[in-house]
């Protein structure tokens, strides 16, 4: 991590996103990899402060605190992504990661928060498309067989069922649910590293 970085963290979450707040941006000459740096440090922090703020003996961050850390988190990925700093899908990933950490401590979002369920259901689902399921279906079985391209195609959907998988215990709407479930099967036909290839349920934690 350069030294800038490790500046930024150095006071703590509230002192990075305060830094951003303020209009605070990483050098010109920094690119994607400085940028996941700042991105990773941020979250690993917020994590930590959730950690310490929301135990059970010490629920002392309130709703209005708990809106700037996500405010500001949702900003710097926005900015990593419309600024070409990150892989959309790589942001997609710590999007959905922060989201299941906040439902691990029982916080309820916003609908439309950036980081609800429902919201990120919508960006995994747009790309989960019929013609992705269908070829999925078609090549799976022969999965061993196939070009590194086919096999790339493969593994980002069975990256992007996980993901729906995850969101999955706190979607609103049955429809959606059910629609996590009917993936079930196709992941199993996608390619596996090891024996196990069951697409994870997290509703059973």
């Amino acid at each position: 991590m350069c030294s800038e970085i490790d500046r930024i963290g150095h006071g703590g979450i509230r002192s990075a996103l305060e830094w951003w707040e303020s209009g605070g941006r990483l050098a010109a000459d920094k690119g994607e990899n400085h940028w996941s740096g700042l991105v990773q440090s941020v979250l690993t922090e917020f994590g930590a402060e959730l950690n310490r703020s929301l135990s059970a003996d010490r629920r002392f961050l309130a709703d209005v605190e708990l809106d700037w850390y996500l405010r500001n988190v949702d900003g710097i990925l926005a900015y990593t992504e419309a600024h070409r700093l990150a892989d959309p899908f790589e942001v997609l990933v710590r999007r959905v990661a922060l989201s299941g950490t906040l439902g691990s401590f029982g916080i309820v979002l916003a609908p439309e928060s950036p980081f609800g369920a429902d919201r990120l259901f919508r960006l995994i689902s747009a790309e989960i498309t019929d013609e992705r399921i269908a070829e999925a279906k078609r090549l799976g079985p022969v999965w061993r067989k196939l070009d590194r391209a086919a096999m790339a195609r493969l593994m980002r959907l069975k990256h992007l069922l996980a993901l729906a998988a995850m969101v999955q215990p706190r979607l609103t709407h049955q429809s959606d649910v059910d629609r996590v479930d009917s993936w079930r099967s196709v992941y199993e036909l996608l390619p596996v590293a090891g024996s196990k290839n069951v697409m994870p349920d997290h509703r059973s934690r």
